[in-house]
């Protein structure tokens, strides 16, 4: 009995170790208010380490090679102020690390309390390009003509990252096309364009 229990007590401590490891390969903290240390262990080729606005633009991107540790520190200075997200990109799985700026000091910050907006700009006169941050449910776009005939709808499943999604309405006769945002089941944006 006592056998059996000692090997279960190695299990567990085995177990959890292995737990602890694989939280312990992403760390962010934040120095004298103003740099980021970024340290990521057990890196395998292929993963990657970005650092992304709101909206979804990438100010910083990093491809990785197999190595048992990386480290980056990164100053904000020079970024707009606003929320940025510290993305690790594993084989399985994404860790991601928000932060708000304003002036010259940075923050982490609850992706609770976050306001997703998101963001339009046109490529050319006909076609659109349009991007933002998925949460923790489904992003739905669904375009509609004038009259509200409805042309299209994707839904954006990769939670926690950017969705990005580019319109081309060349084909199209000009007018005026109404885009429905919604997080899950509720509304939260309508944008009308004309073009």
């Amino acid at each position: 009995m006592k056998t059996i229990l000692t090997s279960l007590l190695i299990l567990f401590v085995g177990i959890k170790s292995f737990a602890n490891t694989a939280e312990d390969d992403f760390n962010v903290v934040i120095g004298d208010n103003k740099t980021l240390y970024i340290s990521l262990s057990h890196v395998k080729d292929g993963e990657h380490l970005r650092v992304l606005k709101n909206n979804g633009d990438v100010v910083f991107e990093k491809k990785l090679a197999t190595m048992p540790f990386y480290q980056k520190n990164l100053k904000l200075k020079g970024y707009e102020d606003g929320i940025y997200y510290i993305e690790f990109h594993r084989e399985y799985k994404t860790h991601v690390r928000p932060l708000t700026k304003y002036g010259s000091s940075i923050s982490f910050v609850d992706v609770k309390n976050v306001t997703y907006k998101t963001n339009f700009n046109h490529l050319t006169d006909r076609t659109l390009d349009v991007k933002g941050w998925c949460t923790d449910k489904d992003v739905t776009i669904s375009v509609y003509k004038e009259g509200g005939m409805l042309m299209e709808t994707k839904v954006f499943k990769n939670h926690n990252a950017p969705f990005r999604r580019k319109y081309n309405f060349k084909t199209l006769p000009s007018g005026t096309f109404t885009f429905k945002i919604y997080r899950g089941e509720e509304q939260v944006e309508e944008k009308q364009i004309s073009l």
